[in-house]
């Protein structure tokens, strides 16, 4: 699971070979060592990245820190929940006259 724009090492960065098998699981470690940023995570699971973040595998990871907090920003320290800070992901869908998603593929359209 790579964390776009994170300082993270090697072995959290999510290479597409190491997969996690069913009912298996695997612990990423994201120090947070960089200045504040929103950044976002996803699968990268080989030849099923695109279809996984499409099918909503994907998520916000903000980073804060004391130079931001000393900003007085409207909302306070570390409080991305407030009516100031609202994390928004902007993402295109194909959807089918019965409201069943779709993943566009090159050969054809077809339900999930």
């Amino acid at each position: 699971t790579p964390l776009h724009g994170g300082d993270v090492p090697a072995s959290s960065d999510g290479h597409p070979l190491l997969l996690v098998p069913p009912g298996a699981s695997r612990t990423y470690f994201y120090p947070g060592l960089h200045p504040a940023a929103p950044l976002w995570y996803h699968d990268h699971a080989v030849h099923d990245t695109g279809r996984n973040v499409y099918m909503g595998l994907a998520g916000n990871y903000f980073i804060s820190d004391k130079v931001e907090d000393a900003l007085h920003l409207p909302g306070g320290p570390h409080d991305i929940s407030s009516a100031f800070d609202i994390p928004l992901t902007i993402q295109d869908r194909f959807f089918l006259s019965d409201g069943s998603i779709v993943y566009p593929r090159h050969d054809a359209l077809r339900p999930l």
